[in-house]
């Protein structure tokens, strides 16, 4: 097999992974391959398929500060998911201000690599030799000057952070290795925090997390794990969230959209389908049952209060194969009446997902982060927890085991809907309420910095 032909077994191989981070013309390129075409050589072609690895494979990049204190720290953070991205970018750019940090080196891939190539930071330089594999990029760097601190999160097995979480204090000198944990799946979730739970336990040096929630469905995780050590003072993913722009973004989304402006808004924000089916044992078509059912339960709402009118997004994970989204948000066979406004939220003219959750007034998921995120905006945040083999009850128990479910039916502004006849009395409920539509948000004071302050604490 020579080159050209290894780049198209490569890509037939990993085509669901790659395609939701390619524009449309290479995504007809990947298509061609799933469908067993074999492509003509020429040097069009394998350049065009060079691209597309490119944009798929792992990234090194490093910004160094000139005229910095001999103390000052070397970071080396990791990222692939958005959630990770999410959690990773408002550390970085604490990083690059803060007299405390002497050098930050950034591994990325999937979709948080494309995020990160497309925001185009000139500061970072990539640090890269197409000839070699990514690991002697970063032995390289780590011979010249080790790095001090290393920072991983949640991410998939196979992503950068495992590289941290695995060689930081032996291959890369780190003197110390810390695990971020943005979102509330805990130690037992898919990715790198289950090595954190095995064999890199001991060399992590602290957890940090957004609240006591999080904290608990840890300890729920790994009793092991020290509790003094688990820091639940909020993580650099709620800085993310641009709190101070909720209204802005609010105003700015209804009048982009066509949402009325006393429309009551319900953001679907969906997962990975096949993800759900393959390692969590759900029913092959687990999004599309559950959405069409949430659909037509707000359908039936809306058509008993006519006098309201309703907004409903849609959004897809951005992982989600372009090529089953399509099905999976067709809710053509919804019976919406005319004060039901349906909305994409897969286009490119929204600021960000914040402007769409800004926008909302409850945010519905199967397992999405942003169910969890919504209190912190002051919205609602709803699991679709409906009964049935395969669906949303028995997803959240395998997400969340040890008896997490039941710390989230505690929380505040977090609410489990059992079926979708449950959901619609929910929705009743919030569209008759006469007082303010918003919750109470727990307080947050700058998680970034606080998490920063904590990972140098004794090294200054």
């Amino acid at each position: 097999m020579d080159q050209f032909q290894e780049k198209e077994e490569f890509i037939r191989s990993h085509a669901a992974e790659i395609k939701p981070i390619l524009g449309d013309e290479e995504r007809k390129i990947v298509g061609r391959l799933e469908e067993g075409n074999e492509l003509t050589e020429n040097s069009t072609t394998n350049q065009e398929l060079s691209n597309i690895l490119e944009r798929f494979e792992t990234h090194v990049y490093l910004y160094e500060k000139a005229d910095v204190s001999p103390d000052a720290k070397r970071f080396i953070l990791a990222a692939s998911e958005p959630l990770a991205y999410q959690t990773m970018m408002p550390l970085l750019e604490r990083l690059k201000k803060d007299p405390r940090c002497s050098a930050i080196g950034f591994i990325t891939d999937n979709v948080s690599g494309k995020r990160f190539s497309d925001g185009g930071d000139d500061d970072f330089v990539p640090i890269h030799h197409h000839d070699q594999p990514v690991l002697v990029d970063i032995l390289r760097l780590v011979k010249e000057k080790p790095f001090d601190v290393a920072v991983a999160c949640i991410d998939p097995p196979n992503a950068p952070q495992s590289v941290l979480l695995h060689a930081a204090k032996s291959t890369l000198g780190a003197k110390k290795l810390f695990f971020i944990a943005g979102g509330w799946a805990g130690l037992g979730a898919e990715g790198g925090a289950q090595a954190v739970k095995s064999k890199t336990r001991e060399m992590v040096d602290g957890i940090f997390c957004n609240d006591e929630l999080a904290k608990l469905l840890i300890r729920k995780d790994d009793p092991s794990f020290p509790e003094d050590r688990i820091y639940s003072i909020g993580t650099p993913a709620l800085d993310s969230l641009e709190f101070d722009k909720i209204e802005e973004y609010n105003e700015h989304g209804r009048k982009e959209h066509g949402i009325p402006e006393d429309a009551y808004v319900v953001f679907y924000g969906g997962g990975i389908q096949k993800t759900f089916a393959e390692l969590y044992g759900s029913c092959q078509d687990i999004e599309s049952i559950t959405l069409k059912e949430t659909a037509q339960a707000l359908a039936h709402v809306a058509k008993e209060a006519p006098e309201r009118k309703f907004a409903l997004i849609l959004r897809s994970h951005p992982r989600e194969d372009p090529s089953a989204r399509k099905a999976i948000y067709n809710l053509s066979d919804v019976d919406f009446p005319s004060n039901v406004t349906v909305v994409s939220g897969h286009r490119d003219d929204w600021a960000n997902v914040n402007e769409i959750n800004a926008v909302a007034d409850m945010v519905v998921s199967l397992v999405g982060t942003d169910t969890l995120f919504a209190r912190f905006r002051g919205k609602d945040g709803v699991f679709l927890a409906y009964e049935g083999k395969g669906l949303g009850a028995d997803l959240l128990e395998t997400v969340y085991p040890n008896g997490g479910i039941d710390a989230i039916r505690k929380t505040p502004g977090v609410i489990l809907v059992s079926s979708p006849e449950d959901f619609a009395e929910f929705l009743k409920s919030k569209i008759t309420q006469t007082k303010s539509k918003t919750i109470d948000r727990p307080k947050v004071s700058d998680p970034t910095g606080a998490a920063l302050d904590a990972m140098l604490k004794g090294n200054e």
